[in-house]
C-alpha cells in the first residue's frame, strides 16, 4: 500500500511538472510545424513592400524592379533580426492561451497537408484583413468613440459645476 501512494504521488509529481514542460513543447512543436518565423517574416516583407509599391503607383511614380528588390532586401534585412523576439512572443502568447489539449488538436491539424495551407494563407492574409477591418470598421468604431468622449466629457463638465 505504501509503495502505491508512493508511486502514485511520484506520478502525480511528474505529471504536473511535465504539464507546464509539455505544454511550452507543443507550443515550440506548433511554431516549428507552422514553420511561422519564415511564414510571418515573408508576409511582412511582402505586406509593406507591396504597399509602399501602391503608395508609389498612386502618385504615377512606380518603383523599377531594381527599387523593389533593394526595398525588399532592405526589408528583410531589417526584421530579420527582430524575429528571434517575435517567436518567443508568440510562444508565450500560445502557452498562456491554449490548453494542452488545444496545442496538441492544432498540431494535428497542422500536420495535415490542408491544415498547413491554410495556416500559410491565414498569415497572408492577415494584413490585408487588418486593411479591410480599418477600412470597414474604424470609421464607426471612431464617430461612437467620439460621441461617447462629448458625452463622458459633458458629464464631467456638468458634475464639475455642480459642486
Amino acid at each position: 500500500m505504501r509503495l502505491f501512494v508512493t508511486a502514485l504521488a511520484a506520478t502525480l509529481i511528474t505529471t504536473s511538472a511535465m504539464a507546464s514542460e509539455t505544454k511550452e513543447e507543443l507550443a515550440r512543436e506548433l511554431i516549428e510545424i507552422t514553420d511561422l518565423s519564415q511564414v510571418t517574416l515573408e508576409a511582412s516583407v511582402d505586406s509593406f513592400v507591396n504597399g509602399v509599391v501602391d503608395q508609389f503607383k498612386l502618385m504615377n511614380k512606380p518603383l523599377t524592379s531594381e527599387q523593389q528588390e533593394t526595398l525588399e532586401k532592405a526589408s528583410f534585412a531589417a526584421v530579420e533580426p527582430q524575429m528571434k523576439n517575435f517567436v518567443a512572443g508568440v510562444e508565450k502568447l500560445y502557452t498562456e492561451t491554449y490548453t494542452v489539449e488545444e496545442l496538441k488538436a492544432s498540431i494535428a491539424y497542422h500536420k495535415t497537408p490542408e491544415g498547413l495551407s491554410a495556416y500559410h494563407k491565414t498569415v497572408r492574409m492577415a494584413p490585408q484583413m487588418m486593411q479591410l477591418s480599418m477600412k470597414t470598421l474604424a470609421g464607426p468604431l471612431q464617430k461612437v468613440g467620439q460621441e461617447e468622449i462629448s458625452k463622458i466629457v459633458m458629464e464631467q463638465v456638468e458634475a464639475q459645476n455642480a459642486k
